[in-house]
């Protein structure tokens, strides 16, 4: 039961040949005459297809995208802020 909640949450991460090692593992770990569940089988499914389309993108260089620099927030005095805003409690 470990690894398969394991192999869900290294999926999840997109660690798909993390994840199908540990669906591996709980298969092996499983008593004689006992198979994954189905919704493990699809998680290994789709981990072995991710693995699969991702192999071919990792070859290849990755463009880091750039952050814009914004403008540092304008200063304002707390006598001036005080100023605008009317109390009612005060």
């Amino acid at each position: 039961f470990f690894y398969s909640t394991l192999a869900k949450s290294l999926f999840y991460l997109k660690d798909y040949a993390g994840s199908i090692d540990a669906f591996r593992e709980c298969k092996a770990l499983l008593p004689d005459g006992q198979s994954l569940s189905m919704f493990d089988r699809a998680y290994l499914q789709k981990a072995e297809a991710a693995l699969a389309d991702n192999l071919p993108q990792q070859q290849q260089p990755t463009v880091q995208k750039t952050i814009p620099k914004l403008k540092p927030p304008r200063f304002v005095p707390r006598e001036e802020v005080s100023s605008f805003t009317k109390n009612p409690m005060v």
